[in-house]
């Protein structure tokens, strides 16, 4: 899905000459990720069930791999479920008979970009929480996906959520400062720690613990402006031209900070 999103779509945009050729490719690219995708998905699920079941023979913890094989096996619900409908509909509609788009091939690139954007937002947002996780980090991460989803739709991220896909973000407020520093909180969270916090953890993932956990305090001091024009400041030092431009955070925002700053 990556390699799809990175790879190949940005290069059937540079490559096609008119919308039609967009289209069509859009199409072949969907009709083999559609057949191929669940089996992959699967062989990929069955082989991290596999390890976890050897893991455990040996006596070793096996939660990162039924980590992965949960993770896994719940692309087929979120491609049927989230990916299809919508914008991907009307792509393959118009990719087998043209007269069904009516804008230009740079219109249509464009549509696509926003396409791929929103999707992979919607993809994070939507990790799953494994059965097996520690109730502190689900916990920790239920905190930090409902805080990111708040700064994602926040009205002063709507320049950015119409940007389209790799181009770099419209208006870096912030609001935008908060939703980049709390969404990589979030992948410490999924990518670096095992959601179990087995007592045999590395020491790698249990400081990328204390890690995700220190983030999370400090941004919910940001947010609430513990240390007053703190929050600005950084954003100002990182971002020269919002100087002076720092939009409301909000009551919403604000509340959900709270659970993050003891």
């Amino acid at each position: 899905m990556a390699r799809v999103s990175i790879k190949i779509i940005p290069k059937i945009l540079d490559t096609s000459s008119s919308a039609s050729d967009l289209l069509r490719k859009w199409r072949l690219v969907y009709q083999r990720g559609h057949i191929r995708g669940p089996a992959i998905a699967l062989a990929s699920s069955l082989f991290y069930a596999y390890a976890a079941y050897a893991k455990n023979n040996l006596g070793l913890a096996p939660t990162d791999s039924l980590a992965a094989a949960s993770t896994t096996a719940l692309m087929l619900p979120y491609t049927w479920i989230v990916m299809a409908p919508g914008v991907n509909q009307r792509l393959l509609a118009a990719g087998t008979e043209e007269s069904k788009f009516d804008g230009s091939t740079e219109e249509l690139k464009s549509l696509i970009k926003r396409h791929i954007v929103n999707k992979n937002i919607k993809h994070f947002l939507s990790a799953p929480v494994p059965d097996f996780a520690d109730k502190e980090w689900a916990d920790e991460v239920t905190k930090t996906k409902s805080l990111l989803e708040k700064l994602t739709f926040h009205e002063a991220m709507q320049p950015n959520l119409q940007q389209t896909y790799m181009t770099p973000a419209a208006s870096k407020n912030r609001v935008y400062f908060m939703w980049d520093f709390v969404g990589r909180t979030l992948g410490i969270l999924y990518g670096q720690v095992n959601p179990g916090l087995p007592e045999d953890m590395s020491e790698q993932e249990a400081e990328a613990w204390q890690d995700a956990i220190g983030r999370s305090m400090f941004s919910g001091k940001l947010i609430l402006d513990d240390k007053p024009g703190l929050l600005n400041e950084m954003v100002e030092m990182a971002y020269p031209d919002q100087q002076g431009k720092h939009p409301e955070i909000g009551a919403e925002v604000l509340a959900l900070a709270r659970a993050l700053s003891p």
